[in-house]
């Protein structure tokens, strides 16, 4: 498998980002209607690692099976997005109140999620363009 930016394929990055956010968000929606999230630190931060991997684990792997090239470069620039989002978020969440503020978010935190949405999405794209391609050779 060759990484290349020429390969980037930024509309189905741009895809697999939002429903990987969605299908996360909608995991944390289960988690809460189950009474997982009670409250306790422990267990939210649990809860929402455990649905950012899942969402961009599975979306990495969509990713995969309809790219079919760069599974490295189309997982990396997923989680990027996500950066490029919460930027975003606070910069026009001060100017529409007039400050800019920062959520309060532990630096260490923020990478570490960063980190994990990372590895969830090269892990699911890599799965999914070898079982992508292996199903085309079959035939």
């Amino acid at each position: 498998m060759s990484e290349s930016f020429r390969s980037l394929r930024w509309d189905w990055i741009a895809f697999g980002w939002f429903m990987a956010v969605a299908l996360a968000s909608v995991i944390l929606l289960a988690f809460n209607a189950f009474g997982m999230l009670d409250g306790d630190p422990g267990e939210e931060s649990f809860s929402v690692a455990v649905s950012l991997t899942l969402g961009f684990l599975v979306m990495g792997f969509f990713l995969g099976t309809r790219v079919l090239a760069a599974p490295v470069l189309h997982g990396v620039t997923m989680a990027l997005i996500s950066v490029i989002a919460w930027l975003a978020a606070n910069f026009l969440a001060g100017a529409i109140v007039g400050r800019i503020t920062w959520w309060p978010i532990n630096p260490t935190t923020i990478l570490a999620l960063f980190l994990l949405q990372a590895i969830a999405a090269v892990l699911g794209t890599r799965i999914g363009v070898r079982r992508a391609r292996a199903i085309r050779q079959g035939s």
